[in-house]
């Protein structure tokens, strides 16, 4: 998912445009809850790792949507 966030990012920035704010945000949500889910990890807070892991989950059904999946 990513990726397609990056190739459109691209696609956009060609043509002079950016990505929406919103989902901008959602994909820097995503990503510092996958982090923090990786932290938990290693500290071995598997509960708080799965909450993390689900407030990643609800950002990449937001981009998800947003790219028509």
């Amino acid at each position: 998912m990513s990726q397609s966030l990056d190739n459109l990012k691209r696609q956009q920035a060609a043509q002079g445009y950016g990505l929406r704010g919103d989902i901008v945000a959602a994909e820097q949500r995503m990503q510092i809850n996958m982090a923090r889910a990786e932290a938990a990890l290693q500290k071995q807070d598997a509960a708080k790792a799965k909450e993390y892991m689900d407030l990643a989950e609800m950002e990449v059904e937001t981009i998800e949507r947003f790219l028509g999946r």
